[in-house]
């Protein structure tokens, strides 16, 4: 059942995320931005809530330092956090950026919007801050483009995983 989901998710995720040839990433304003509103048919706000909140515990190492906003009332979240991007520099050699993000969560009955956006690069990786902005000059064209296949990769699959777990409609246990 969960492989027929993903499935379905990733085909519906590259159509999603589909880009014009003068874009690379998706954009608002000028800035990198992976945006959604998805509705839900009989998902209340309540497990909404809760199923974003079971996301955030299992996908950063701590939810307590990454959560800046929580407020269960009004249905935002707001995360400061970090990924990994992981790519093929050259000739096998392996490279692994740190990149910041902020992920913002609203959440109402039967929807929740998201934007994963603000992205930067620690200062100790300068060099790869470039590798984000659209109109960045290819000095290393190769370097720049696999850079960019993988942290775009890295993005969907980070929503995949946050979509499949938002659609979760398993009941509450009661003990």
């Amino acid at each position: 059942m969960k492989i027929k989901i993903l499935l379905l998710l990733s085909f519906f995720s590259s159509n999603i995320f589909g880009q014009t040839k003068d874009s690379i990433y998706p954009e608002k304003n000028g800035i990198v931005n992976y945006n959604e509103i998805i509705t839900t048919d009989s998902i209340k706000k309540s497990k909404l809530y809760i199923n974003a909140k079971k996301w955030i515990v299992n996908t950063y190492k701590s939810a307590k330092n990454v959560i800046q906003l929580d407020d269960k009332e009004s249905g935002e979240i707001i995360l400061k956090g970090n990924s990994e991007v992981f790519y093929d520099k050259m000739l096998g050699m392996g490279v692994s950026v740190n990149v910041n993000h902020v992920f913002k969560i609203s959440i109402r009955d039967f929807k929740y919007k998201y934007e994963l956006t603000e992205f930067s690069i620690d200062k100790t990786e300068a060099l790869y801050s470039d590798f984000l902005k659209n109109n960045t000059p290819l000095y290393h064209k190769k370097a720049v483009r696999k850079f960019r296949d993988a942290f775009d990769k890295q993005m969907k699959l980070y929503l995949l995983s946050f979509k499949i777990e938002m659609l979760k409609t398993d009941p509450i246990d009661n003990f």
